[in-house]
């Protein structure tokens, strides 16, 4: 491979890096970590604890519709951004997705807004045994 060619390919795998993150790791940030990577298990655990929590699905208003986690809000990974006025970031936030992709960049993108408490569900709805809504 030529000198140029691995110059961009190093340049564009740091860019993606730094754009996904690691969902739990600062990667070459100096903020301290404060996005959490949770199971199924434990998101299912913060659900069903008192202090609110919103599960952000951030998986296209088709998917969402076809089924999603009961009482679960829906803005697409593209759209959040721009929608994050419609969320508080004082209220800790559980990002989830089909396989835990476009959450971890939804978790970052959060965590850099400065979101104080984000958790991502690693493996995504393909690892959920919870309920769904509508039921199929």
């Amino acid at each position: 491979m030529c000198r140029i060619g691995r110059s961009a390919l190093l340049l564009t795998l740091l860019g993606l890096a730094l754009l996904v993150g690691c969902g739990g790791s600062s990667g070459l940030s100096n903020q301290p970590a404060t996005v959490t990577n949770v199971t199924t298990a434990q998101l299912q655990t913060l659900m069903a604890g008192a202090q609110p929590l919103v599960v952000l699905d951030v998986r296209s208003t088709a998917e969402y519709a076809a089924g999603h986690i009961p009482g679960s809000i829906n803005i697409p990974v593209n759209e959040l951004p721009a929608r994050l006025g419609e969320l508080n970031a004082n209220t800790p936030t559980a990002c989830v997705c089909v396989s835990g992709v476009r959450s971890a960049v939804a978790a970052q993108i959060l965590d850099n807004a400065g979101f104080e408490t984000v958790y991502d569900l690693q493996g995504g709805l393909a690892t959920w045994d919870g309920p769904l809504e509508p039921r199929a």
